[in-house]
């Protein structure tokens, strides 16, 4: 049996809501925490055990016993975790933005936890589990995520993980399950696709079954998605709010939260893209909370300049996403 890298020193649970615990084979598993044994035996290829919901809270420890092999996690806390996903906006690293030093800073309970990406230039830290905000490795955290996550903390004095789910230059079919293409429409030929020529959006639901699996059913607060640029083409840009509610849909399953909310970020205008395909993108990121429940649009383009594809103005636009995090929870 194996236990999923995300149960390690430092995590942070989602308080309010049941704590999964998963892993992979099959076995006996037993879970001391907090005074209560819970033990089980499961089989097959994967494994999943749910706890009740818990306050906010901490520190705890928790033991698992696992095939006979006992391990002891610590630094636990309930507070709220936030999914960042998308492409390079998303990704954009705090050190890439405009940003002053004193926006920095150390946090013990500003936790992070990177997923592998399939871009083997880039840094992240899944080797190190979850990992503390520290002054000067944040600059090399997502910017949004990072500048949202202390305004959050600072708002609401709670714990606070997130949780990387991010691709550079990602389309948004590869964020998608296998079965959000039997609908014929989804499944568009190579040339009336825009990024084809990236390893990650060939076919389709790369990054989910990467990704996204690595990290579900973890119970999560919410869901931020800054995505759009890669499918600036035509077909791309008719079908692209069906397949946002698809996925919006598909990972409140797969996250076993059929409310979970969304905060949807608006991509910004580009003097180099000004086209009707990209108009209709954003058109459809801003009409999302009037179509889909517990979604909110963050509007971009009046605040970030048009004449770089990742516009570095990036904190105005990291305080709107903890307004609508803030928004959401109401």
């Amino acid at each position: 049996m194996r236990l999923n890298p995300m149960f390690c020193d430092g995590a942070v649970f989602q308080a309010g809501k049941p704590l999964r615990i998963f892993g992979t084979g099959g076995g006996n598993i037993e879970i001391d925490f907090l005074g209560k044994t819970y033990a089980e035996e499961k089989t097959g290829t994967a494994w999943c055990m749910e706890l009740p919901a818990m306050p906010y809270g901490g520190p705890y420890e928790m033991t698992i016993t696992m095939a006979a092999k006992r391990q002891t996690i610590k630094n636990l806390y309930f507070g709220d975790v936030y999914v960042l996903a998308g492409q390079s906006n998303m990704q954009f690293k705090l050190r890439e933005a405009e940003y002053t030093e004193d926006m920095c800073a150390s946090d013990a309970l500003l936790r992070l936890f990177s997923t592998e990406t399939v871009d083997t230039g880039e840094s992240f830290f899944p080797q190190d589990g979850w990992v503390a905000a520290e002054k000067e490795q944040v600059k090399n955290w997502s910017c949004l995520g990072y500048l949202a996550g202390a305004e959050l903390r600072k708002r609401t004095g709670r714990a606070i993980g997130l949780i990387t789910c991010y691709q550079g230059a990602a389309d948004i079919q590869t964020f998608l399950p296998e079965s959000a293409f039997e609908n014929s429409a989804f499944r568009l030929d190579d040339k009336d696709r825009f990024d084809m020529h990236f390893p990650w959006n060939k076919g389709h639901s790369m990054l989910y079954n990467f990704q996204v699996r690595q990290i579900v059913p973890y119970s999560v607060k919410a869901v931020l998605w800054y995505q759009g640029e890669s499918n600036n083409s035509e077909k791309e840009s008719l079908v692209y709010g069906d397949m946002l509610s698809y996925l919006i849909h598909s990972w409140r399953e797969a996250f076993g939260d059929e409310n979970l909310p969304f905060a949807v970020v608006q991509i910004a205008d580009f003097d180099g893209r000004n086209n009707d395909y990209w108009h209709r993108i954003q058109k459809v990121q801003a009409e999302i909370e009037y179509k889909e429940k517990h979604v909110k649009t963050v509007i971009s383009r009046d605040i970030c300049e048009s004449d770089d594809i990742h516009p570095k103005k990036k904190y105005e636009l990291a305080m709107r996403i903890a307004d609508a995090f803030s928004a959401l929870e109401k």
